[in-house]
């Protein structure tokens, strides 16, 4: 019989085991992505991936989207929490520094992040992940800027952050010959003109 002292343990217990059966569903669901296309992965798929029975699957999932929106909601909040407590225009005035933050996040897991960026599906959360990006630089700016300034603005942060996003990408993936360590070196020499750009435009407005 459970007592009062044994109900805590217990649900602490089967809380760990949760989440234990999430993170094996979700990583399972990651290394099919990148074998086969998202609308040929079944629920079997992904049972027999994780080593689990349909009825652990069931019982934190209805469906496979479920599991893809679960994922893309995971790394939204991974890189929001990496990037909270920034100010986010310092990415203008000190790319290196930035991009070394970036550089750093993706090498707490880069298995992780290379099987994540291998997958079409996640396209949809690195635009989200961007556009996000833009408009915390603008707003960290604290700068009372005119449309026509900020859309100048969006549109080479725009042109830029997709830069990163891809290159970051192809490192991920070992499609260029540049080491994670060596990432934010690398990206900011590429990225130079263009944080020259916008360095011009915003000492302009400050004039």
């Amino acid at each position: 019989m459970e007592t009062r002292e044994d109900a805590p343990k217990r649900m602490k217990a089967e809380y760990r085991s949760s989440i234990r059966s999430k993170t094996m569903i979700k990583e399972a669901m990651l290394e099919l992505m990148v074998e086969k296309p998202f609308d040929k992965i079944t629920i079997t798929d992904i049972v027999k991936k994780a080593d689990i029975n349909r009825g652990t699957f069931y019982a934190h999932y209805d469906n496979t989207a479920e599991v893809l929106k679960s994922i893309s909601a995971s790394v939204m909040d991974e890189i929001a929490a990496a990037f909270k407590a920034k100010n986010n225009s310092d990415a203008l005035w000190n790319p290196r520094g930035y991009l070394k933050q970036i550089s750093d996040f993706f090498l707490t897991n880069p298995t992780y992040f290379a099987r994540l960026v291998a997958t079409e599906k996640i396209s949809e959360v690195l635009n989200d992940a961007r556009h996000n990006a833009i408009k915390k630089i603008l707003n960290d700016l604290g700068m009372d800027l005119p449309e026509s300034s900020k859309a100048q603005l969006s549109i080479i942060l725009d042109y830029s952050i997709s830069g990163i996003c891809t290159l970051y990408t192809d490192i991920l993936l070992e499609k260029i010959p540049v080491s994670l360590e060596n990432s934010a070196e690398y990206i900011a020499n590429l990225l130079a003109p263009q944080r020259n750009v916008v360095v011009e435009v915003l000492q302009q407005m400050q004039k």
